[in-house]
């Protein structure tokens, strides 16, 4: 696909700019962001591919304009409305407004832990937890 992501050898958006020593996060909100993105993923509702075409759908002025963890949060809202999580009117109050769907019985909670026992080594839920806690 060709999007706003796809700027390798195109001209006029200058060098990179490296930042030396550059943090893990530059403000707390973007841990919370990527959190709630890898805990939401956890619940198997859709998939990497969809997650990343989410990301990458987004309108390029949208794109250009927002900082590497807004597109991540801009992609999960649009991944939660698609697949029933939220409504449109709980997205623009910015809390939820509309009952809770009933489809599903099982617990986000538990498929998370389930997903997270299956798939993570010991040693990367060890470095997980380190690594959360910064």
């Amino acid at each position: 696909m060709n999007g706003p992501q796809d700027l390798g050898g195109q001209m006029g958006f200058g060098l990179v700019a490296q930042e030396v020593d550059e943090p893990l996060f530059h403000a707390a909100w973007e841990k919370r962001a990527l959190g709630l993105t890898l805990c939401a993923g956890a619940l198997g509702k859709w998939t990497i591919d969809e997650s990343r075409h989410a990301r990458e759908s987004l309108h390029p002025a949208d794109y250009y304009a927002s900082s590497y963890y807004e597109i991540w949060t801009k992609a999960l809202e649009t991944l939660l409305l698609r697949h029933g999580f939220i409504t449109a009117a709980d997205l623009a109050a910015q809390r939820a407004v509309d009952p809770a769907p009933t489809r599903s019985t099982s617990s986000p909670t538990a498929a998370a832990r389930a997903w997270w026992r299956c798939s993570c080594p010991a040693s990367f839920t060890v470095r997980w937890t380190c690594w959360a806690r910064r």
